[in-house]
């Protein structure tokens, strides 16, 4: 639905709602200039940016109709937040709001009028810059031709650093309930509103509940969708408290979430910190797309979806129903006798994905669903959803979190690159005449695990050189001289291997690798009797976790596992979950704060060498470059770069990075690099 902005009739000549103190509007140069000079006595600013769609017709996150908020490039300032504290200031620090965009007011400066005045404070050298969500702040100013130095600090980064439940709570929470979310909430909501509602002030969420207010009656009174009512629809004078109460709130929380942080925290703050502007170009500057491959491929898709959806109904010899309704294929499953034993979370039986791989092998029924939800996947998640999301220029642009994961590893989304399939990866194209570079961690998972366990059979495995899930299948089920036999071996080897880190048990390597389960069961046992050390690693992780309730990576990254300590709770699914995340943890952790330090690393070799080569993506333990043909030379350096973060000294096994490079697309590429 489109919303055109409607003239509220509001402005400074006639305001209707009180602005209260400690907060500011400044609308006028004078007001600005003012508030500038203050600012830059300050040796700490918070500052924020409130915003609104570029267009009205931006593609929504489902049935929330949520717009892709939490990517810069969709977005634009409609007005920045500036809070400080000086000792002539009230006590509660000063507190404004630059309005810049808004539909509701005649009364407001322009970006022309407002950058001389704000390129002092935000370029000010001695000035500590702070942000709740940095790099997404620092986007929508770049789009308006601002920029931030030195590199800003950050609340959210901080607060997902530090124990919250360690953190004085000013909302008067129930021992008991609080207990409780110990057990079942590693960490709450790092949000700036929730934050401050525990930590600083009860009612911190105030003046963003009369927004919500406002925003309700409106879109009623309008006939139009609460999320088609932007902020920028609103009385500016109703939007300064929420507005910079955002600013003030990030102010106080940066000495609080800060002072909490050891000494491991500070070490992990500063690479986080770090990454703030390299996250921030990579998201800002976008991957390239081919988008003639994607409509060629919306169209082949469509076909087999239409010859899918044949099969279905041929298969189920009716046609009365609908293949998108899980309901109604959950009924046509139990009349043909078909049993499905999973639930889902409300007691219905399941037809999932692991459910119909599991009927597919005996159904002709359940094969042609999983070929119809295999189509359609593709075509609605990376077919649709990429061309709707590509800019002017044919580049995509996702939101990149450093901080969306437990275990500290980036994560991706609107979209999602880190799980473009193979398939589709032929969309990713390098500039005119560049090349993608794909430089990766070889085994770094499986690595970790050989330094944590000193078992000896991995430890030599990779000093050797060998091929590591080989390896495992020669020793676990001994040498055989058939092509196919070892292929079929290793694929088991593999699954075996990664058991370790993600606590598979034999249902999950008898679905992964198509042996029934009871093989798997004996598979297991002759793996850990071979790998006795790293059997006994996990044990041994699991009782220090239970005496500490909590688990440290090789960084000094801590995840707080209460539920360990809790005997009473031995025999519940979350606890043997728990289990299984504290061994997880250690690996995928380490691995992820170890591929953070070598993005700022490989980041600050091409800053140095005022390179035109750049990171793309980030996917995993895999970094994608787009390299012009004057720096071949670098790639070579770039991969020993990426071997040599600051633990590789201390890890008993060596570390590889392995280069391949296209100058086609991401999928079609070559190993090694020769040119």
């Amino acid at each position: 639905m489109s919303v055109v902005p409607v003239q509220m009739g509001l402005d400074d000549h006639m305001p209707i709602y009180e602005i209260p103190a400690p907060y500011r509007k400044v609308a006028t140069l004078p007001q600005l200039e003012r508030m500038i000079a203050r600012a830059l006595e300050a040796d700490v600013v918070a500052i924020d940016t409130e915003t609104r769609p570029r267009a009205r017709n931006l593609p929504l996150d489902g049935k929330s109709r949520k717009y892709h908020s939490l990517t810069a490039g969709l977005n634009e300032a409609i007005g920045i937040c500036i809070s400080f504290r000086l000792p002539s200031s009230p006590p509660t620090g000063e507190h404004h709001y630059l309005p810049l965009r808004h539909a509701a007011s005649t009364k407001q400066l322009t970006i022309e009028q407002v950058r001389a005045p704000l390129d002092r404070l935000l370029l000010a050298p001695h000035i500590r810059k702070v942000f709740h969500h940095a790099k997404f702040d620092l986007n929508v100013l770049r789009a308006d031709g601002f920029e931030v130095a030195p590199v800003p600090e950050d609340t959210l980064l901080a607060a997902s650093l530090v124990p919250l439940h360690e953190l004085p709570r000013v909302d008067g929470p129930d021992p008991a309930a609080v207990l409780e979310e110990r057990y079942t909430r590693e960490r709450p909501s790092l949000g700036l509103k929730s934050l401050a509602c525990r930590h600083l002030d009860p009612a911190a969420d105030r003046h963003e509940r009369a927004i919500t207010s406002f925003r309700e009656t409106y879109a009623r009174r309008r006939g139009v969708h609460l999320q088609d009512v932007t902020y920028d629809l609103l009385p500016v004078d109703l939007m300064v408290p929420y507005a910079a109460g955002d600013t003030r709130f990030t102010l106080e929380l940066f000495p609080l979430v800060s002072g909490f942080l050891d000494a491991a925290g500070e070490r992990l703050y500063a690479t986080e910190r770090a990454l703030i502007p390299i996250l921030a170009d990579m998201e800002y500057r976008g991957a390239r797309v081919d988008r003639a491959f994607l409509e060629r491929a919306g169209g082949e898709y469509q076909l087999a979806i239409d010859q899918a959806r044949a099969d279905v109904y041929r298969a189920a010899g009716r046609s009365d129903f609908d293949v998108d309704s899980t309901a109604q294929l959950v009924r046509l499953f139990g009349e043909a006798g078909l049993v499905l034993s999973g639930k889902t979370a409300s007691g219905r039986a399941s037809l999932d994905k692991a459910a119909l791989v599991r009927l597919a092998k005996s159904s002709p029924l359940a094969a042609a669903v999983s070929a119809y939800r295999k189509a359609t996947k593709l075509k609605g998640t990376y077919v649709d959803s990429l061309l709707e999301k590509l800019d002017h220029t044919d580049h995509v642009h996702c939101s990149l979190k450093s901080h969306g994961t437990r275990t500290g590893r980036l994560s991706a989304d609107g979209p999602n690159l880190q799980n473009i399939p193979p398939a589709m990866r032929a969309a990713f194209i390098p500039p005119e005449g560049w090349t993608m570079v794909m430089i990766d961690y070889s085994q770094i998972e499986l690595r970790l695990v050989a330094h944590y366990s000193r078992d000896p059979v991995m430890l030599d495995a990779f000093a050797r050189g060998d091929d590591i899930h080989t390896r495992t299948a020669i020793e676990v089920f001994g040498p055989t001289d058939d092509p196919e036999e070892a292929a079929r071996r290793r694929k088991i080897a593999k699954n075996l291997n990664f058991a370790i880190c993600y606590g598979a048990g034999p249902a999950r390597i008898s679905e992964m690798s198509g042996e029934p389960i009871e093989a798997c069961k004996g598979h297991l046992e002759r793996f850990y009797r071979v790998f006795a050390r790293l059997d006994r690693w996990k044990k041994e992780v699991v009782l220090r976790a239970r005496a500490t309730g909590e688990v440290a990576n090789l960084y000094g990254r801590r995840r707080w596992l209460p539920i360990l300590r809790d005997a009473s709770r031995r025999h519940t699914r979350e606890y043997w979950k728990a289990e299984r995340v504290a061994v997880n943890t250690l690996i995928q952790g380490s691995a992820a704060d170890m591929f953070k330090e070598t993005m700022v690393n490989v980041a600050e070799f091409l800053r140095a060498r005022k390179a035109r080569s750049r990171i793309v993506l980030s996917v995993h333990d895999e970094l994608v470059f787009y390299v012009p043909p004057e720096e071949a030379g670098l790639v070579p350096e770039l991969q020993r770069v990426m071997e040599q973060p600051s633990i590789a000294g201390e890890l008993l096994v060596p570390l590889a990075a392995d280069i391949s490079h296209s100058i086609a697309n991401w999928r079609d590429k070559r190993s090694g690099w020769t040119r």
